[in-house]
């Protein structure tokens, strides 16, 4: 369990994102909306104080703070957010392209559905064109929006050297912290950049910066990549996202790498 702030006693309080998904859980089991209700403009679960003792998981943040953490997250997403497939889901992922068998899309898809009750691990999911990354990222963005941010890396380089030029509503400092402290980062077709050390170096260290706190800014990247090709592209990060002590890998059929590390492009 991460740990980032304390209460009036010096007990440690589980980190925002852990109490969000208590929250959720609660919520779900009991069937009540995720929303905290209020007297005289004060939260009637905590009176204030911002802490709320639970029979499940004992004391977390309230409801209330994270209700407030949600609306600052809407608004500090919305400007990196990349547009994902709106009508994903896990129950109709189906890949178009030959790269994955039944057997793998079930067991996929029954680990994030398991994994989505409670998402703790890294994820790391190689796979060919048409294999459905972008789905099932688009899914998993759809169920935690807005405490997941989905960027593909397009978006992310495009975004970049805009902010590094000068020519956006934002400043390159402003972006990386949004990323790299986003709750759920879904980061899409790692190694398609355009050859940019400039910007490898960028995602270097988003990846740098959570993965000193993997529980509390947890990763899913896709990529169309072989794990050795992604060592060779930046070992650094490759190191990251292979860490099995923190995530799981998988690997669908029939993977072709769109890029050769000499300089050109397949």
């Amino acid at each position: 369990m991460i740990n980032s702030i304390f209460d009036a006693d010096g007990n440690a309080l589980p980190s925002m994102t852990e109490s969000y998904l208590a929250w959720r859980a609660h919520c779900a089991k009991t069937h009540r909306p995720m929303q905290p209700t209020y007297e005289n403009g004060v939260c009637s679960l905590c009176k204030g104080w911002g802490e709320r003792e639970t029979v499940q998981f004992g004391k977390m943040r309230c409801i209330c703070a994270v209700a407030k953490r949600t609306q600052e997250l809407d608004l500090q997403h919305s400007e990196y957010r990349s547009v994902t497939n709106a009508d994903a889901t896990l129950d109709n992922y189906k890949p178009w392209g030959t790269s994955a068998s039944q057997d793998q899309i079930i067991m996929l898809t029954d680990y994030l559905k398991e994994w989505a009750m409670w998402p703790s691990q890294w994820i790391t999911i190689i796979g060919g064109v048409g294999s459905g990354k972008s789905h099932l990222l688009s899914a998993l963005d759809k169920i935690f929006k807005p405490w997941s941010l989905y960027i593909s890396v397009t978006d992310f380089e495009s975004k970049a050297f805009r902010a590094t030029k000068g020519n956006a509503d934002y400043t390159l400092e402003d972006m990386l912290s949004v990323i790299q402290q986003a709750p759920i980062l879904l980061f899409d077709d790692l190694g398609l950049e355009h050859g940019s050390e400039y910007i490898v170096s960028l995602e270097r260290s988003v990846m740098d910066f959570r993965y000193r706190r993997p529980e509390e800014y947890v990763t899913v990247v896709t990529t169309n990549i072989v794990k050795s090709e992604l060592y060779r592209w930046d070992a650094r990060v490759a190191d990251r996202i292979f860490d099995n002590k923190i995530g799981k890998q998988f690997v669908l059929d029939q993977i072709a790498s769109r890029r050769r590390f000499d300089g050109n492009s397949y």
